[in-house]
């Protein structure tokens, strides 16, 4: 298929798997309370404030989404600085990644025989309601990242593409090997206590997580395990791999698993922040890991933009796709 036709095709459906969710937080805000049964929780008039808010910063991040699915595919898009572009999609994918590969997982543990999901609870939204939310984010997920991914190759495929030992040690290795190995200390807090629940231990959970700890919320445990594993192995190897790997393996792992990292930690804490009165609040271990969780996501992420910045220098920037077949047409040589 046309890169072209790809790119626009993979855009129109993003944005169109916004919409639901989009039309569904609109709703919402407007005070029609569309797949809520009458006895959930978010119909209790003292949350409505609350609610509220959360449905308003949801929107604005779909909004957001919007805006960069943009940015990413139009010529203007261009304009726009690499490091923005860079730490709103870190962030985008971050959020978005975990989600689609835990919808997936848990919509494949409810075709296998025995109890492949967790017992019913008490309802909070219509059943249609997950089901349309999880599947729009899995589709915006995966055209995120197509999309990411067809942007960074042509901006900076010439730098993905080299071998991870082709260019000199960067002269500040060091630094970027201490912050490797601080972050990889703190990453593993928060791995082992994800390993620990993701097998069915409640030690460090709250009472009413305990007693909801099922299949879907093992799977979530091992999922986030996952990308922890992921941003460790990638900053890792930035720091201190002599591997011959394509660049972009490293910096894929790291990237979208410290995404996931600090978006997840972050979400986790404002959404302790936001907790209506009277709500369980976290335990102290859940707290540790959402805190090692969000600094480890963080220090990996500064890293990697650490190991760019000085193979940028060793190398100079590297040329964009486009740029660089136009001078090859034009070159004598030719």
């Amino acid at each position: 298929m046309n890169t072209q036709l790809l790119r626009s095709s993979t855009a129109i459906a993003t944005v169109l798997a916004c919409l639901p969710y989009l039309s569904l937080k609109v709703a919402w805000i407007l005070g029609i309370p569309i797949g809520i049964p009458e006895a959930s929780a978010l119909r209790d008039p003292s949350s409505q404030g609350l609610a509220l808010g959360a449905n308003v910063l949801t929107l604005l991040m779909d909004v957001i989404l919007v805006a960069l699915i943009l940015l990413l595919t139009r010529p203007f898009g261009r304009r726009v600085g690499a490091t923005p572009l860079l730490f709103v999609s870190w962030g985008a994918v971050g959020l978005l990644a975990p989600i689609a590969l835990g919808f997936a997982a848990q919509q494949a543990a409810r075709l296998l025989p025995g109890p492949g999901s967790d017992p019913p609870a008490p309802e909070f939204l219509d059943p249609w309601v997950p089901l349309m939310v999880y599947g729009g984010f899995t589709l915006q997920g995966l055209g995120l990242s197509t999309l990411f991914v067809l942007y960074a190759v042509d901006r900076w495929g010439g730098l993905l593409g080299k071998p991870l030992t082709t260019a000199s040690a960067p002269p500040h290795r060091t630094p970027l090997r201490l912050v490797a190995v601080l972050a990889s200390v703190s990453a593993l807090i928060t791995l082992s206590l994800q390993v620990m629940w993701s097998t069915g231990s409640t030690i460090g959970l709250t009472e009413s997580m305990a007693a909801g700890q099922g299949v879907d919320q093992l799977l979530v445990h091992a999922i986030h395990a996952a990308f922890t594993i992921s941003a460790m192995v990638g900053v890792l190897l930035l720091a201190f791999g002599t591997i011959r790997l394509p660049t972009w393996v490293p910096l894929v792992l790291a990237w979208v698993g410290s995404g996931a990292m600090a978006g997840w930690g972050a979400w986790s804490i404002l959404s302790g922040l936001l907790l209506p009165s009277g709500a369980e609040p976290a335990t102290p271990l859940m707290n540790l890991a959402t805190t090692a969780q969000l600094l480890a996501g963080m220090m990996i992420a500064v890293a990697g933009m650490h190991w760019l910045a000085e193979r940028w220098a060793i190398s100079g920037p590297p040329t964009p796709r486009s740029s660089r077949s136009a001078a090859d047409q034009m070159s004598p040589a030719k």
